[in-house]
């Protein structure tokens, strides 16, 4: 497959993915769909700070023991 066509594919397929995001961010359906997971992405950003926080806890806390 030459450059150009994949290029074009390329363009093509992305046009094709924008259509399909607007429309579905149009309907009520879509609406709440993507309010759905807008929620579910910010829950699991909270579990992921929450894990690292703990894990940072747990390291230093390890770390003084050695060093001590």
């Amino acid at each position: 497959m030459k450059d150009s066509s994949k290029l074009l594919l390329g363009f093509m397929a992305g046009v094709a993915a924008g259509i399909g995001l607007y429309s579905l961010s149009q309907s009520e359906q879509g609406q709440e769909f993507l309010k759905k997971a807008k929620d579910q992405a910010d829950e699991l950003t909270k579990n992921a700070k929450d894990l690292y926080e703990k894990a940072k806890t747990k390291v230093n806390s390890a770390r003084e023991d050695i060093l001590s």
